[in-house]
């Protein structure tokens, strides 16, 4: 009896030990965890690459779309205490392009009404004649903490043929040695608030099914350099 007493004994003090010596190393990994520190961009201006920088358009419309890009000609990220502080760039609205149809008389009639360089449309979108160019001025960037495909909402003013108004989206924001590069989500916007009224059923009536979208969708692709 007393050898069986010892041998029980034995095994419940080698248990207690045991969970004592598990508790420990749990402890240990959760404070390791928490010490490592997030991942900070480096400050300072990163200057966009206009090779490596796109926008992407889609306008849709009842009896189907048109897509194209926009290039970017210039333009910068600022950095301040690891966080985007600000940053502008230029879209070269003269040097848009449509992908969706290929090269030849449609899409040079396109191209020819949507830069407004056809006699007696130059005002139906973008005029590019007088309003060559676009901006977008970056004023603010929230982090996001709990969506698994973006990391920032960006906040700015969008100026088209001289009107300036405010937008919205999310991005994705990475660093790589000094290369910081951005891809949003697919975001809209309402073509008619900078005055881009051509066949909107907001704006004409009894267009039936002759109208176009009024929102426009848009995804930014930019790579900057420090």
């Amino acid at each position: 009896m007393k050898q069986l007493l010892s041998i029980s004994l034995l095994a419940l003090l080698m248990s207690v030990s045991a969970c004592k010596s598990d508790k420990k190393t749990d402890r240990s990994k959760t404070d390791k965890h928490s010490n490592v520190q997030p991942k900070t961009t480096p400050n300072g201006d990163y200057t966009i690459n206009p090779a490596a920088t796109v926008v992407t358009w889609k306008g849709i419309k009842p009896t189907g779309f048109h897509t194209g890009t926009v290039p970017v000609k210039n333009g910068s990220i600022q950095v301040t205490n690891g966080k985007i502080s600000g940053g502008h760039f230029t879209l070269d609205l003269a040097n848009l392009t449509n992908t969706d149809l290929p090269k030849g008389e449609d899409q040079d009639n396109l191209l020819g009404h949507l830069k407004g360089t056809i006699k007696g449309k130059e005002n139906d979108f973008f005029n590019v004649t007088k309003f060559p160019t676009g901006t977008f001025v970056l004023t603010k960037a929230t982090e996001l903490s709990n969506d698994p495909n973006y990391n920032h909402i960006l906040y700015g003013s969008l100026t088209l043929k001289d009107i300036s108004k405010p937008v919205a989206f999310k991005a994705h924001i990475s660093t790589d040695a000094n290369t910081l590069t951005a891809t949003t989500e697919t975001f809209k916007i309402n073509r008619t608030e900078w005055g881009i009224n051509f066949l909107s059923k907001s704006v004409f009536e009894k267009l039936k099914d002759r109208f176009i979208n009024d929102e426009i969708e848009l995804k930014v692709n930019l790579s900057a350099t420090k």
